[in-house]
């Protein structure tokens, strides 16, 4: 009698199963969602997939604004991050030289980014050296270090804004050349004729597109 009941139980638990397939298939058969990114061949948007859902989110916003600016920031995202050389991570030699302002790095968005603190110091003949200390950068192309001014929320209260979207490199402004690396420490000499206490930026700016990926505001001793 057990086995008998076991047979009609499976019987009728099979003509279930089989009329109502449509509905319980898919369980076994949904595929993880994926969000192709326009532009990129099939085997850089598997490679793509890997980012986090905040990093393609972002990298789709920004092709909203600009289609080939984002398509260049997601192909310098997907490519593995430059290493400064050795010999030029170390701090060279100077004569008594003195902190002038310090800074740390503040992340934009999921793609705009760089972590690390600034060390600006000024040698015996108004020579400066700004210094980047356990920086790390998000790859982007044309990556360039600019000293620049800080946008204000309230003039007679000085504060830095909360939305770094609507900044853009603004006069005055110097540029100090390119970034050396997306990963590693770096130095960067400033000309003694640079009135620096006018600026209260640092920043990782791609000014082909006018595009900020990071900043750190300068804090004077």
């Amino acid at each position: 009698m057990r086995i008998r009941a076991i047979l009609i139980f499976g019987g009728s638990l099979l003509v279930v199963l089989t009329f109502t397939y449509s509905y319980w298939s898919t369980v076994f058969t949904a595929q993880p969602s994926t969000m192709s990114f326009p532009g990129l061949s099939e085997a850089e948007n598997h490679v793509f997939q890997l980012l986090s859902s905040e990093q393609k989110n972002a990298f789709l916003n920004l092709s909203e604004q600009d289609p080939l600016m984002a398509l260049e920031m997601v192909r310098a995202a997907l490519q593995p991050n430059t290493i400064v050389p050795a010999e030029l991570q170390s701090l060279p030699e100077m004569l008594a030289p003195i902190e002038l302002a310090f800074g740390e790095f503040i992340a934009i968005d999921a793609v705009r980014w760089a972590s690390g603190n600034l060390i600006l110091y000024q040698e015996v003949d108004e020579t400066k050296l700004l210094r980047l200390e356990n920086f790390r950068s998000a790859p982007a192309p044309n990556l360039q270090v600019y000293l620049s001014i800080a946008p204000l929320e309230d003039a007679e209260e000085p504060t830095m804004m909360a939305e770094w979207d609507e900044w853009s490199l603004q006069d005055p402004y110097i540029e100090l050349g390119p970034l050396k690396g997306t990963m590693g420490n770096q130095n960067f000499v400033i000309a003694p004729e640079v009135d620096i206490e006018q600026f209260s930026l640092v920043v990782i700016y791609n000014a082909t597109y006018d595009l900020l990926i990071s900043a750190a505001p300068l804090r004077f001793n």
